[in-house]
């Protein structure tokens, strides 16, 4: 039977960074490519937060979220989920 976990803050992190490192291998992007296109719209982050996150050692805001997944053309449900399939 498939139910869904509730994950804690760090293996949140863990996961969001995971699938955002996923999602730049798929489209063949770098963490460079990801803070450009970011900037591009108006989301101005250091290359070394956009490393923390894909090391899942933090994670980024919202807003952030929101934009990042627009760069990256996916919803930002794909890339930053609450819950995991257990």
């Amino acid at each position: 039977m498939t139910t869904l976990q509730i994950l804690s803050s760090k293996q949140r992190s863990a996961l969001w960074g995971s699938l955002l490192r996923g999602r730049l291998c798929d489209l063949d992007l770098s963490a460079e490519n990801l803070r450009t296109g970011l900037a591009e719209i108006g989301h101005p982050v250091t290359i070394q937060a956009i490393h923390k996150w894909l090391r899942g050692a933090g994670s980024p805001n919202l807003v952030n979220q929101e934009a990042i997944a627009y760069v990256l053309k996916c919803s930002p449900t794909l890339l930053f989920p609450t819950r995991a399939l257990r």
